[in-house]
């Protein structure tokens, strides 16, 4: 969360911030490297869209740096959404499995009531239990398959 880490993590001399300024999900640089069965893990509902971050938000998430506080403000938004619209209308040989909520979580950015990130949890699981019920077939193949590779 930019907001508790200043918007960076320094490792070794070099300082890094979390990917999702640029490319909320990033689904675009998969397809184009040729993945045709993908997961997503949403923490919002699949029709959800993402609004303009304002000016008090970005500049204490990103405080002093103005190139993050310009791409908070003016293209986190639009790289969300395109996103969205993506895995809502994926490319037609390409089969996008999504777990995500059916309703907004009870949490926000900065929640930390334990009974609303609880919650948020379980909804999580239920989320990813219901998909995992749909696929159930394609996984047990899948699982079934790991079996005949030789371990070493």
């Amino acid at each position: 969360v930019p907001i508790a880490t200043r918007g960076k993590y320094t490792f070794g001399e070099k300082e890094y911030s979390d990917g999702a300024l640029l490319d909320p999900i990033p689904i675009e640089p998969v397809l184009k490297a040729g993945y045709k069965d993908i997961t997503v893990v949403l923490n919002n509902p699949i029709d959800y869209k993402t609004k303009q971050y304002g000016k008090l938000l970005s500049n204490l998430s990103f405080r002093g740096n103005k190139k993050a506080i310009w791409a908070m403000q003016n293209y986190h938004h639009i790289r969300y959404n395109q996103s969205m619209d993506i895995l809502n209308n994926p490319p037609s040989d390409v089969t996008i499995n999504i777990i995500a909520p059916e309703k907004d979580l009870p949490t926000g950015l900065l929640v930390t009531d334990t009974k609303k990130l609880n919650l948020s949890v379980d909804l999580g699981m239920e989320a990813a239990k219901k998909m995992f019920q749909r696929n159930s077939t394609k996984i047990r193949n899948f699982l079934e398959s790991l079996r005949h590779f030789n371990h070493r």
